[in-house]
């Protein structure tokens, strides 16, 4: 009994594990790409490219380096951004820091996290100048 049990589990395991990412959503979600690091530091400073007592474009620079960049919606919600836009250390993201953009790709929640798994990004609209200065 306990080996047919096993041995379903194992069949089971081999079904469900190519379509895990079936359990993503595809969603298109809109908002203002940030560094993600210091945007959860604090919100109301940190949204746009320069942030008080950093360097500027404190965003931009730590993307290049590979740091997380998120997207935030206009309701506050947060997603980090994989898959082919944050290759390459973010290549795709970096010229687009602090603007509105609108990705459409797998949603998913990894560790209590959104996150939206996209290849393309369209812009929406570029950010104000005192956003990508803040």
């Amino acid at each position: 009994m306990a080996n047919r049990l096993f041995a379903c589990l194992v069949a089971l395991t081999f079904v469900l594990a190519p379509g895990a990412r079936a359990f993503a959503k595809v969603r298109t979600v809109r908002g203002q790409l940030v560094d993600k690091v210091c945007y959860l530091q604090d919100q109301k400073a940190n949204a746009g490219d320069s942030h008080p007592g950093m360097a500027a474009d404190c965003a931009t620079t730590c993307a290049q380096k590979g740091s997380a960049v998120a997207l935030v919606t206009a309701d506050g919600t947060l997603y980090e951004i994989t898959g082919g836009l944050a290759a390459k250390n973010n290549a795709k993201l970096v010229p687009n820091i602090a603007h509105t953009v609108e990705i459409v790709g797998d949603v998913t929640v990894k560790y209590g996290e959104l996150m939206v798994a996209a290849n393309d990004l369209k812009l929406t609209k570029k950010a104000p100048a005192a956003a990508r200065r803040n």
